[in-house]
């Protein structure tokens, strides 16, 4: 599947706001997990390499580390740190 590259944009007058702002959604609950807990992923290598990166990216921006492991058929994440 291709995706399709946007061709054009529109122009507003918005001022670019500076430094890093993050979205408080996120599509994983690191932000509630306290060390020891974890959540079950199902899904194939696609669904773990982004929830790794995502958990890693995440884990470097607040101090805490992640690790996931295989369990069952599917995946587990937990906090380590």
């Amino acid at each position: 599947m291709t995706e399709k590259l946007q061709t054009s944009f529109n122009i507003e007058n918005k001022p670019v706001l500076f430094g890093v702002q993050r979205a408080e959604f996120s599509r994983y609950p690191f932000k509630n997990m306290a060390v020891g807990q974890s959540f079950y992923l199902e899904g194939g290598f696609n669904t773990v390499s982004r929830v790794r990166a995502a958990a890693s990216s995440y884990g470097k921006r607040n101090d805490m580390k992640f690790s996931i492991v295989r369990d069952g058929l599917g995946y587990r994440c937990g906090r380590i740190k």
